[in-house]
């Protein structure tokens, strides 16, 4: 291995509970290397996210972890209820495959990312889901009601306002996006308000090319519905 090839990773992202031993093996072996072959690097990676835990609501009874079903068979004054990691043994994970049939894969992405930042526990709740599961549905109407527009229906009255709002979604995107923030949480907020802002001036003659450009800055975090989206806009 030539020296000049020993680089460091740019962004290591792991879970909490086992970026330790990662980052030690890691470490162990790239330093063996880089005093091999006196490379100019000390560390393996130049940055480190560790991805926070997914929690469940939990529920015991003396002690014990309650099946669902056994919930109902309790006065509900003895029952405990508590967020602890999801675990089959606490009974309270969640089958995502189910999640997938019923919103679609995009929802149930957004839903994970929307929620908190990558490096924060993340409490799960099935009522979380309708939010994004409303906004992805929105954005295909809204690309429908845009495409159906007439030119005489159009208003370039609103096209500086609406320019102004996607300028200003774009540079908080890409700038939350980034390795060094990486808040999806924050891009899709900011996509939720551009989105906003294009309803509000569907009329407006840029309006199919601000949700042009919202598909695309769309596509890494909900890339199905980017896809329909830019589908639908292409005719």
């Amino acid at each position: 291995m030539a020296r000049e090839k020993i680089q460091p990773v740019s962004l290591y992202i792991g879970g909490v509970e086992h970026a330790v031993l990662h980052l030690l093996y890691a470490r162990f072996i790239y330093r063996f290397l880089c005093s091999e072959l006196n490379a100019p690097f000390s560390e393996p990676f130049e940055r480190l996210i560790c991805q926070g835990l997914v929690e469940g609501e939990t529920y015991k009874h003396n002690g014990r972890y309650l099946h669902p079903e056994e919930r109902a068979t309790l006065p509900e004054q003895e029952i405990e209820v508590t967020w602890e990691k999801m675990s089959k043994s606490k009974h309270n994970g969640v089958d995502p495959m189910s999640l997938v049939q019923t919103y679609g894969a995009d929802t149930v992405r957004l839903c994970v990312l929307f929620k908190a930042p990558p490096e924060v526990p993340l409490r799960w709740s099935d009522r979380d889901i309708k939010g994004p599961h409303r906004w992805l549905l929105r954005l295909l109407s809204l690309a429908n009601r845009i495409c159906a527009l007439t030119p005489d229906e159009q208003n370039p009255g609103s096209d500086e306002s609406l320019r102004d709002e996607l300028q200003k979604a774009e540079l908080k995107y890409h700038g939350v996006m980034s390795m060094e923030e990486h808040k999806p949480n924050v891009a899709i907020a900011a996509l939720m308000q551009l989105t906003n802002a294009i309803e509000k001036h569907h009329t407006a003659k840029n309006a199919r090319e601000a949700l042009e450009k919202l598909s695309v800055l769309l596509s890494p975090l909900a890339p199905h519905t980017s896809a329909e989206l830019v589908e639908i806009l292409s005719n």
